[in-house]
């Protein structure tokens, strides 16, 4: 077979269902983008893909790795020698590329495009019109733009199932005799911790010759500074979680970092008005955050959740992790958790909603990781709203901090708030009790027949 693809020296596990539909694309669309955050798994997927391909091109499946490429000029002539054509200095690259693949029946795959996203597409695009019968596999941090492009977002392992595969499959390498059945709740913790990112799963099995699975599981708050020492001979970007990261965020313009690093103070997610209230200010207009906002959605920085109601954005728990690490470097980390603060305490306020009952569903629902992390602004430190009503006893701010404790909620939340009745105050609380000894320890709302209140 015609190609260039390179010989793996691990197992691929799991996928099967992505490698399925990625071919199935591949079947209907010239132009496929694999997009997601680093270490996700686009590289290895896309070979995966293209080497089940091969016998379904005539002219080979052919890999253009352009990680270490600085130069977009340089870009043509880089693929021209990945496909073995040789400049003979006459015709420009993209000509030369263009002449051989005009009639030829082949799949081209550009691996890592996202720090050359404008050359990628303006070439990919040129290829593709000249050339009828090429099909192009892309992976890049974000899609490329071009007509016809489908973009499709690799997601992150399952930890229970795939992930914990993986993290066995690499343990095996450490450990001579494997790891023990009784780790698997370990294997299945870390992988969720990790947020099911095969690269960091695969860096943590790393460190099984110094850590019981336990033992790892428990220090992965300081992931950046454990997950290192991948293979010495891949990308420097892939040998440590933090070169991984710094990877992504180097790309990112000023506005871009500002917003990402101050989108670290939420906690279970956020809406776009949220991010309005809490992020804008000190050099980042209140305008600027929607389009910014979208623009790290594409970017593969933040997930999208418009189904849900109102939409919400949420960090997966690594990029959180980094993004407060980079507030806190700017000096930021105060005022942004103040106005996180105060924006929770007006939304908590009278006047917000139409019933007490409201405010309280709406802080013990969607809202209550961030609830619980107003701790962080009004419990360490002297602030005005320290002293405010959202901090004490009965407001159903407090309300929503108290909610992990049970039959006690609705003891603290039947004190009336200021300016309100005390027979509204315990009507609404008497539905925080209903509903909000319900949730679990993760603000996850109760499965079963229990029903999410409207």
């Amino acid at each position: 077979m015609l190609g260039n693809l390179p010989l793996q020296l691990t197992s691929f596990v799991g996928r099967e269902t992505e490698l399925s539909q990625v071919r199935g694309r591949l079947t209907q669309h010239r132009l496929v983008t694999l997009t997601g955050p680093g270490g996700v798994g686009k590289t290895r997927l896309a070979l995966e893909v293209a080497a089940s391909a091969q016998h379904t091109f005539a002219d080979g499946v052919w890999l253009a790795e352009l990680a270490s490429l600085a130069d977009p000029e340089m870009l043509p002539g880089v693929v021209a020698a990945a496909l073995g054509l040789r400049d003979d200095g006459a015709r420009s690259p993209v000509h030369v590329l263009a002449e051989h693949l005009r009639s030829a029946e082949l799949l081209l795959v550009l691996d890592n495009c996202e720090h050359l996203l404008q050359a990628c597409a303006d070439l990919a695009e040129h290829l593709l019109r000249s050339c009828p019968r090429l099909r192009i596999l892309a992976t890049s941090r974000e899609a490329l733009r071009v007509p016809g492009e489908i973009a499709w977002l690799v997601p992150s392992l399952r930890p229970e199932t795939d992930g914990s595969r993986l993290f066995v499959e690499r343990a095996s390498a450490v450990l001579p005799r494997g790891l023990a059945a009784d780790s698997n709740a370990a294997a299945a913790e870390i992988c969720r911790r990790l947020d099911g990112i095969p690269l960091a799963i695969e860096l943590a099995a790393t460190r099984l010759a110094a850590f019981t699975p336990e033992q790892l599981a428990g220090r992965l708050d300081d992931r950046f500074r454990l997950l290192t020492g991948g293979p010495r001979s891949a990308l420097p970007r892939h040998q440590t979680l933090r070169a991984l990261v710094d990877w992504s965020h180097d790309l990112l313009s000023q506005d871009e970092q500002r917003l990402f690093r101050r989108l670290s103070v939420f906690g279970g997610g956020w809406t776009m008005e949220a991010a309005e209230a809490v992020c804008s200010g000190d050099g980042l207009p209140r305008n600027a955050v929607p389009a910014l906002l979208a623009d790290l959605v594409q970017k593969s920085l933040v997930s999208a959740r418009l189904q849900e109601p109102g939409g919400r954005y949420r960090f997966l728990e690594t990029l959180r992790q980094y993004a407060a690490e980079k507030l806190d470097g700017a000096g930021e980390a105060a005022a942004v958790r103040d106005k996180h603060l105060e924006h929770f305490v007006a939304l908590a306020e009278p006047g917000y909603g139409d019933s007490p009952r409201e405010r309280l569903l709406l802080l013990l629902g969607p809202e209550l990781d961030n609830v619980r992390g107003t701790r962080l602004g009004a419990g360490q430190r002297q602030h005005p709203y320290g002293a405010a009503p959202g901090c004490r006893p009965g407001h159903p701010l407090e309300c929503g901090r108290q909610s992990q404790r049970g039959p006690r909620l609705a003891a603290h939340a039947a004190r009336p708030l200021a300016g309100e009745s005390e027979r509204p105050c315990r009507q609404g609380c008497q539905g925080a009790s209903t509903w909000g000894v319900g949730l679990s320890g993760d603000g996850h709302w109760p499965a079963g027949g229990s029903e999410r209140p409207t």
